[in-house]
């Protein structure tokens, strides 16, 4: 079993490798979700990913975002190779208490509101 989810994690990850040419990328949670589970196989590939303006993490559909984490071995598999890249997490509708959606968290990641409010 161990053997068949390792395969499946480099077929993500060579997934991911045919979009190298990406300058925009929009992944939604489950996918930063997969990425935190398989670490090991993560760590051993370098961003492919060297041409990224923007990159978009969308919990907008998650009612349980809150549970959600983003390892920092995932934030650098996805931006290494693009250091000025802007990085978006694309929040729901149940965040509205926040009064600020534009924080800046330092020089290339923000959080926005959800564009469906």
């Amino acid at each position: 079993m161990l053997l068949r989810m390792e395969e499946h994690a480099r077929k993500s990850i060579n997934m991911l490798q045919k979009l190298q040419t990406a300058r925009y990328l929009t992944l939604n949670a489950d996918t930063i979700e997969y990425f935190s589970s398989i670490l090991d196989v993560l760590s051993q590939h370098s961003s492919p990913f060297s041409n990224l303006i923007c990159l978009t993490i969308d919990y907008s559909m998650r009612e349980n975002t809150y549970k959600v984490t983003m390892p920092n071995q995932v934030m650098k598999f996805l931006l290494d190779n693009s250091p000025t890249a802007t990085f978006i997490m694309k929040l729901p509708d149940f965040f509205n208490v926040m009064e600020d959606y534009n924080l800046k968290v330092n020089s290339h990641i923000s959080y926005f509101k959800s564009e469906t409010s």
